[in-house]
């Protein structure tokens, strides 16, 4: 077995050291706010889609068919309207 390796760091190198591991911080979190500020606007715009897309759902007349198979579809009327 080999013995331990010891490396001599002058003082000055080790204070720089850890300044430079503080630095790495603010470049961190400026990582983290440049991801998650778009994906915030991503969520913003999925929940506007979903409202608007509900809204739509909801101005259908929409009702059940049932199937032979014992199922049920859900039709809106025009789509009844046109099959019959």
């Amino acid at each position: 077995m080999s013995p331990p390796i010891s490396v001599q760091i002058p003082e000055g190198k080790a204070r720089s050291f850890g300044v430079r591991g503080l630095s790495m911080k603010p470049l961190i979190l400026a990582g983290l706010a440049g991801v998650a500020i778009p994906a915030y606007g991503v969520y913003l715009r999925y929940r506007r889609d979903m409202s608007a897309a509900r809204a739509r759902l909801d101005t259908e007349d929409r009702h059940v068919i049932s199937t032979r198979w014992g199922g049920s579809n859900t039709r809106s009327t025009a789509a009844a309207l046109q099959c019959s």
